[in-house]
């Protein structure tokens, strides 16, 4: 597409004359940024603003402090059976999140609280999902206890689909 760039110097309104006026020619340096298509597009923090995924991808994001909520979109059939495979970020300390299924009315399906978890449902109506991932701290705390802190790395997950007509289940792996 095109993309069309102003350039003017501010004006004093006191004196109706143009600050930092020069007649010298400047330069424009302009770079293209490319990014990673399998992470997060901020701000995701509502289902209408959610991130767009497909099934069988790995993705990445990051929380950017405590109260912080990614949610993320996907197209599901009738009849599939989805597993919603999520990380946290590496290392020593393993944070604890809160991860969530919701509908396009912003219905909760099924949610799970864990450091690593493996949240698996089966669609019964088809539509666009939504998949919500936040600090166990913020959701402890909305529920009127003391949570876990968070970490600023990134966690990692992937909704894998299968046809087949099973019912939900939840599991979590604190590893």
């Amino acid at each position: 597409g095109k993309y069309y760039i102003y350039v003017n110097s501010e004006r004093n309104e006191k004196q109706d004359t143009l600050f930092n006026f020069s007649s010298e020619i400047y330069t424009l340096n302009i770079a293209k940024l490319s990014f990673n298509e399998n992470r997060e597009i901020e701000f995701n923090q509502t289902i209408e603003t959610a991130t767009p995924i497909k099934a069988n991808v790995g993705y990445f994001g990051q929380l950017s402090d405590y109260n912080d909520l990614d949610w993320y979109a996907i197209y599901l059939e009738e009849g599939t059976n989805v597993s919603f495979d999520f990380r946290p970020p590496g290392g020593s300390f393993k944070p604890f999140f809160n991860i969530q299924i919701a509908t396009s009315m912003g219905t909760i399906i099924d949610e799970l609280t864990g450091n690593s978890a493996v949240l698996k449902t089966a669609i019964e109506e088809s539509g666009t999902y939504y998949f919500g991932i936040q600090s166990e701290k913020y959701w402890s705390e909305s529920q009127g206890s003391v949570g876990y802190n968070f970490t600023d790395d990134d966690y990692r997950f992937i909704v894998n689909t299968t046809e087949g007509s099973n019912t939900g289940s939840s599991t979590s792996d604190n590893f």
